[in-house]
């Protein structure tokens, strides 16, 4: 009896859909203890009512602000996953009742992270601290403002601070220890972040605005800063010893003040775009003389000496980059920077999940980056690059973090909201009715459908005009 060549055996039926529940399951293990008792107290979870469970409360709200659902979108997800059937009134109140609870859990997660091992036990934090504005549709343009501390070395939020838009930039949003180094820009009152890191022992790098302090000799005579750089050279780093007085306080303070001015070219283009930025803004008859300053870096310190040199000092501050960056990837892998609400605090809290998911790819991307460089230490690792005709040298590969960033968010997108089949688009189709099937609207009618309706009727009275 001849035997067939070919698998005559019957394939397994493939599964309905695949729901992530294991990812989920480790996701969910990363939170602080307690988190489910929290939503009870906080009346975030007061009874079952088609959500089953507090967890399953927890994913719909993460995959709302995770996909950027809108509540009938979020709807449709929560029915074909199982998470439960409610209306879209029904979701925005449970968002609404979430507020205090995400707030919880936002403290309790950024900054409690454990302190890498690579970094030594006496290094200090740095800090790089700022701020990013957030729209809602139809609002000024700065309706919610971000407020972050992100640790360089740690590579990751430390600290985080939603608020509206009558706040402004200022250290007391944030919790610093001694021996913290904080590194902010223009926007931060100098005598106030001084006043501030003095209290508590730690030490700042900040940018300096010629028209915005006034820095004095020991003697107290004013400093005339545009001197100074016109007597340096381009490229190059000068230090000088200075002091602030603070009006507010009636207190002085002695600080380092850094002036680096970029090459000659570099500064004549910095310059150029200036020039043009202001035309744009203010028109043809734009005050031009404030383009001079963007050829130079003003930086006041007050980190010693002996530790920091001036180079270093401004090398560290250029790493302040680092967090325009964050705010970057976190808009665009989010879609953040516009916000789909108008209300202030449904708003606030969903830039709290968003937060949360953002915390929730960090503990992803810290993993796969210790893959990558563990793969990075063997020698497939290493590029070859050709210096010249006849010599080669190897150098070490640098991680991409965009890249990584991008491929663990879809990974935490798609352990948050799963997938499903064809066969249970249908079997869901009469609760799915109240999201699909719209109602009926007397002031703007849809046109579209009132035209089907019309031609389906006329069809139906006289077939023969098929024909």
């Amino acid at each position: 009896m001849s035997s067939p060549h070919h698998d005559t055996q019957t394939p397994p039926r493939p599964q309905e859909g695949q729901w992530g529940e294991e990812d989920w399951v480790a996701l969910l293990q990363r939170l602080p203890q307690g988190w489910q008792e929290q939503a009870i107290e906080l009346k975030a979870w007061q009874r079952t009512r088609k959500v089953a469970c507090v967890s399953d409360l927890l994913r719909a709200l993460l995959v709302y602000a995770a996909c950027g659902y809108s509540f009938r979108q979020l709807g449709i997800w929560a029915t074909l996953v199982k998470v439960g059937s409610l209306s879209e009134r029904a979701w925005r109140k449970r968002v609404e009742r979430a507020q205090e609870w995400i707030t919880w859990l936002v403290g309790a997660l950024i900054g409690s992270q454990q302190r890498p091992g690579w970094l030594p036990r006496q290094a200090g934090r740095i800090l790089l601290v700022d701020a990013t504005r957030l729209k809602w549709p139809g609002g000024g343009g700065e309706d919610v403002k971000l407020h972050c501390a992100y640790d360089l070395l740690a590579g990751r939020l430390t600290q985080v601070q939603v608020q509206d838009r009558h706040s402004g930039e200022g250290l007391h949003h944030f919790c610093l220890q001694p021996g913290d180094v904080v590194v902010t820009d223009a926007g931060y009152h100098l005598s106030s972040a001084l006043l501030h890191t003095e209290a508590v022992g730690a030490f700042g790098v900040h940018r300096l605005s010629a028209h915005q302090v006034r820095l004095e000799r020991e003697d107290g005579q004013k400093i005339d800063l545009k001197r100074l750089l016109k007597h340096q050279k381009y490229g190059t780093v000068s230090e000088y010893r200075v002091w602030v007085w603070d009006a507010l306080h009636r207190q002085r303070y002695g600080l380092r003040l850094i002036l680096a001015l970029l090459p000659r070219q570099q500064a004549m283009k910095a310059r150029a775009r200036k020039r043009e930025r202001l035309r744009r803004k203010q028109g043809p008859n734009a005050k031009l003389a404030a383009a001079w300053w963007a050829g130079a870096m003003l930086l006041g310190t007050t980190l010693p000496a002996e530790q920091w040199s001036a180079q270093e000092v401004v090398k560290l501050y250029r790493a302040r980059w680092q967090i325009e960056l964050l705010f970057k990837r976190l808009k665009q892998g989010l879609q953040v920077h516009l916000l789909p609400v108008k209300v202030w605090e449904r708003a606030r809290t969903y830039v709290q999940l968003c937060v949360l998911v953002w915390w929730l790819h960090e503990q992803e991307a810290a993993e796969l980056s210790g893959l990558l460089l563990d793969l990075l230490s063997e020698p497939q690792g290493e590029w070859l690059v050709v210096v010249q005709e006849g010599e080669e040298r190897s150098v070490e590969a640098v991680l991409s973090h965009t890249g990584v960033s991008t491929c663990v968010l879809e990974t935490v997108r798609m352990a948050l909201r799963g997938s499903w089949s064809r066969q249970r688009v249908q079997e869901c189709l009469p609760q799915l009715r109240r999201y699909l099937v719209s109602r009926p609207r007397p002031r703007r009618p849809s046109q579209e459908a009132e035209v089907q309706l019309c031609l389906r009727l006329r069809f139906a009275a006289t077939p023969c005009l098929l024909l």
